[in-house]
């Protein structure tokens, strides 16, 4: 399996965990669960930046299968690495905003999307794959 593939897992995983974690921290109030959830957004950035450089460098040695589906892989990555590091980012200037009445619905409807959008980057990959 090559590393582009592991990394893509790797990125829905903290996509996943960053939503959970901040669903739960809602519900607890619990400042802490609020933070990891803010970490998982910044290595789920991070994980998106080296999955990145190793599908791009995949598809240079001669991926073939992968060719067919690189547009929809290119949409979903980057509108998906755009919404994590925009909430990553907003969470960044407003820690507070899972605390916020007015806020926190957006916020996880945001980090939902994030998930989706793995999830489907997920299914596209393995589609291309064969499997």
């Amino acid at each position: 399996m090559p590393l582009h593939s592991i990394l893509g897992y790797i990125v829905v995983g903290f996509a996943g965990a960053a939503f959970a974690l901040a669903l739960v921290a809602l519900l607890t109030r619990s400042r802490l669960l609020d933070r990891l959830a803010f970490y998982g957004l910044v290595v789920c950035v991070a994980a998106q930046v080296w999955a990145l450089v190793t599908g791009i460098g995949d598809n240079a040695a001669g991926a073939v299968a992968a060719a067919l589906v690189a547009p929809y892989n290119f949409f979903l990555g980057a509108s998906m690495f755009t919404l994590s590091a925009g909430l990553a980012a907003w969470r960044w200037f407003n820690p507070g905003v899972v605390w916020d009445k007015d806020k926190w619905l957006l916020y996880l409807a945001g980090g939902l999307g994030n998930l989706a959008l793995g999830i489907a980057l997920a299914v596209v990959g393995r589609l291309a794959a064969g499997a």
